[in-house]
């Protein structure tokens, strides 16, 4: 790690990278289901970083859920530059095996 990147992290001050790439999985983890979300870009000095965000999914959470839900909502795209907000769709589950098939199903058919 460079000097400058540890003098950044040890300052807590913020480390600004150019996503390029976003991918994300699940796992059990200690038998709690967790969301995995991972962001590679490539750092000022063009060295790679990777940054893995870990979220347990609380069951409290989706209990207040109804079984499938769509709604369309408008964000800044994760990849790439934009002015502007873009659309897309929020698709809400039961559970997580309904989640990670509704994306499954969305990536098989673009």
């Amino acid at each position: 790690m460079t000097a400058i990147l540890q003098q950044s992290l040890s300052g807590k001050q913020p480390i600004h990278f150019m996503p390029t790439e976003v991918s994300d999985d699940t796992k059990y983890i200690n038998r709690i289901s967790t969301y995995i979300l991972q962001v590679s870009g490539c750092l000022i000095n063009g060295q790679k970083a990777v940054v893995n965000i870990t979220v347990r999914i609380l069951s409290n959470i989706l209990n207040s859920t109804l079984k499938f839900g769509i709604e369309t909502i408008s964000a800044y795209p994760l990849q790439r530059y934009h002015a502007e907000k873009k659309p897309y769709i929020r698709v809400r589950t039961w559970n997580h095996y309904d989640r990670y098939n509704a994306l499954k199903a969305v990536r098989c058919n673009p």
